[in-house]
């Protein structure tokens, strides 16, 4: 009689070869009503191997039932649960593994995983580093608890672990990924470059048998890649894996960097992927908001989504207390900023003379700051302005919250919301009874630890509520702020600036991620057009200008009628040359903020066109509060027909001239009225908090030119 041979060995030898179909036709092969639960449990695990999760849940749901006392069967189940999102059910089976073997140190690691997963922060360090006292040199252990430090703010922390990790284990190409992310977002762009050069030295080919945790490896190096100025490097990245058609972040990552390397087939075939995908694809896991406003296709219902995805990920972070000072007893006010972006910034422009223009006999200003050191003339505006400056740059969310606590502010407004290197997850704390978003981000957060958004009957009209998880503040004109206390220096000559003597300048100074082809077909149909025009851009890329330049020569248009404009320090030399352009094209969807009001400011006429978001409207806002609403189109085709008609109009583009330098004595000019108004905002929304009203949304009216605002009226 012949001996059987325990198929077991070979089935795991299978497994470490990676040769998971072989694996599973021999487990299927041996499937019996009598087989033992090791069979249902390699059958699992082989289906896991290939990724189809799914399928191998009733296996090893099997494997644990039968052999309901080996914690390995439980644990290999946990796995397959947390692949499939099932987090609870995975709790659960990784406790009862514990309970079996109580100090395996692989099961903790599992463990802080899931529990971060459910947002129980602090139990998952808990059982990390209790993983760490029996096991001191576990690289995954140590990658899990970075990420755990990660998300709650202890940056500093969270590089330690993952710097261990790479000690542990110098292959780890996922430390290295997750050590780049955390390095950009401390504006450390060199250190990041190299962390993710480093990560896709060890993981190989994106996009090759590896697949899996491999290319989702590739992809997060490629996302630093794209934010430190190499967008091509990452796109052929993303290219190669093809993961933007299987969860939000990924998409919503490659389709930034494809917007950012002018690669618009691409953008445009990820753009078409999202428009396939029904609702519930949105909400399969966190993804940056921001790439979403590039999308012209993506709704208002889209970006609410998103937002409330990624902010779910915070909601869970505990509130801190409050100081006991008793708000009400105060004279003043005391709004608290909190903000990445107080310095050399497109938004510290713009709020350098909000910040300048507060009443303070009413108002008690501080500053909440993490931006990266800065000592340009318009930081130390800033630090002029504002009573107190406080850097929260080197504190977790929770250490942040409680600083900002201690103050017993009134309001706190986030003027960064889903942008570059945000830490709005600190309000996630409830630091100050009243929180609200204003400027930073150009539509709502989905978050629900922000109350109120700032916003205008513009950006955001009646009936629209809906759209926005934060109850509306409507300021008069725009809530789009100026600075006027700016000066603009006479213009260099065009020759100086590259631009030729005679013939018309249509230009755009728009960030290139923000151009479409649908708006650049456009404008090189308007070079056409126009005789001896040129369109004077911002700084491309090399591989972008090629782009650009490419497809005005595919249209018979000379390419050197594109100037590309070099990249200014000065804010002062940026203005005084766009007064040497004739008419400012936007783009679309998400078009011109403070370079809205930059070019009215030099006299330079915008061409807008509005669509129905937020981020959409905002150049609408701006021409609107400057009297010009009439340079507001609605459809691509009205914006190119405006555009042609004043480049052919030789009077009419004179006095669009003289009416964008008249704008400078209208309202949105006048940075004193404006913050009148936005003080009125927040003595209204403070009231409603010290009567125990609930927020509600709010409509100011108009302030006069030597007073305080009038009384609002709350609506709804």
């Amino acid at each position: 009689m012949v001996a059987r041979t325990n198929p077991v060995p070979k089935l795991i030898a299978l497994h470490a070869r990676g040769r998971f179909a072989e694996m599973e036709k021999l487990a299927r092969s041996l499937l019996r009503r009598d087989a033992p639960p090791v069979i249902n449990e390699l059958l699992g695990m082989a289906l896991c191997g290939q990724r189809r999760f799914a399928e191998a849940l009733a296996p090893l749901q099997d494997a644990a039932r039968v052999g309901r006392t080996d914690a390995q069967f439980w644990e290999n189940l946990a796995l397959c649960q947390r692949e499939l999102g099932q987090f609870a059910d995975a709790e659960q089976s990784l406790r009862t593994s514990l309970s079996l073997r109580p100090f395996a140190p692989e099961t903790l690691t599992a463990l802080g995983s899931v529990l971060r997963s459910l947002l129980r922060h602090g139990e998952a360090e808990a059982a990390l580093r209790r993983a760490l006292e029996i096991a001191p040199r576990n690289a995954a252990t140590y990658f899990n608890l970075g990420n755990v430090l990660a998300d709650i703010g202890r940056l500093a922390e969270a590089e330690t672990c993952f710097g261990q990790a790479i000690a542990i284990e110098p292959a780890s190409a996922r430390a290295y990924a997750n050590l780049a992310v955390l390095l950009w977002d401390q504006a450390r762009n060199r250190d990041a470059e190299i962390a993710a050069r480093d990560a896709l030295a060890r993981v190989g080919k994106p996009g090759g048998s590896g697949g899996g945790d491999a290319d989702l490896v590739a992809e997060a190096a490629a996302g630093v890649l794209a934010r430190v100025g190499k967008a091509e490097e990452a796109v052929a990245i993303y290219r190669a894996t093809g993961g933007y058609r299987h969860a939000p972040g990924r998409m919503l990552d490659a389709f930034s960097a494809a917007r950012r390397a002018c690669d618009w087939d691409l953008a445009t075939t990820i753009e078409a992927e999202a428009q396939r995908k029904d609702d519930g694809f949105w909400t399969l896991g966190p993804a940056s908001p921001h790439p979403l406003l590039l999308m012209g296709r993506a709704t208002a219902a889209e970006h609410l989504v998103v937002a409330r995805t990624q902010a779910q990920q915070y909601a869970a972070l505990p509130p801190v207390p409050r100081s006991s000072v008793q708000t009400a007893a105060r004279d003043r006010l005391r709004i608290g900023y909190l903000s990445n972006d107080l310095r050399e910034h497109a938004v510290g422009a713009v709020m350098a003379g909000v910040l300048e223009a507060h009443d303070r006999a009413r108002v008690e200003i501080i500053g909440y700051d993490y931006a990266p050191p800065n000592t340009s003339e318009l930081r130390s505006r800033i630090e002029r302005a504002v009573e107190k400056l406080v850097s929260v740059r080197a504190l977790s969310f929770a250490d942040a919250a409680r600083r900002i606590a201690e103050d017993g502010c009134d309001v706190v407004v986030d003027i960064t919301g889903w942008t570059a290197g945000t830490r709005s997850p600190i309000l996630a704390a409830r630091p100050a009874p009243t929180q609200v978003q204003w400027l930073g981000f150009a539509g709502t957060m989905g978050a629900p630890w922000i109350d109120y958004i700032v916003a205008d009957s513009v950006v955001a009209p009646a009936g629209e509520e809906g759209a926005f998880s934060e109850k509306i503040i409507r300021l008069p004109h725009s809530y789009s702020p100026t600075d006027d206390r700016r000066t603009v220096r006479p213009p260099p000559s065009r020759a100086a600036l590259g631009l030729p003597e005679e013939g018309f300048v249509f230009c755009s100074f728009n960030q290139p991620r923000k151009v479409t082809p649908e708006v650049f077909d456009c404008w090189l149909r308007l070079l056409s057009e126009v005789e001896r025009s040129v369109l004077w851009l911002s700084s491309f890329s090399e591989a972008g200008t090629s782009v650009l330049r490419g497809r005005a020569a595919a249209r018979a248009i000379d390419p050197d009628r594109l100037i590309f404009a070099p990249w200014t320090q000065g804010r002062d030399e940026h203005l005084a040359r766009l007064a040497r352009a004739d008419l400012a094209l936007d783009c679309y969807p998400y078009g011109a903020h403070t370079t809205a009001s930059d070019l009215l400011w030099a006299g330079v006429p915008l061409v807008g066109l509005a669509g129905s978001t937020f981020v959409s409207r905002v150049s609408a806002s701006i021409l609107g509060a400057a009297g010009m609403a009439d340079f507001v189109a609605t459809s691509l085709e009205d914006y190119h027909d405006l555009a042609l008609r004043l480049a052919r109009d030789p009077a009419g583009l004179a006095q669009a001239k003289q009416r964008a330098a008249a704008s400078r004595r209208t309202p949105l000019f006048d940075t004193g009225r404006f913050t009148r108004n936005l003080e009125q905002t927040y003595r209204e929304i403070v009231e409603r908090q010290r009567s125990g009203l609930a927020p509600d949304h709010v409509t100011i009216a108009e302030a006069s030119a030597a007073g305080p605002a009038v009384a609002a009226s709350v609506i709804e």
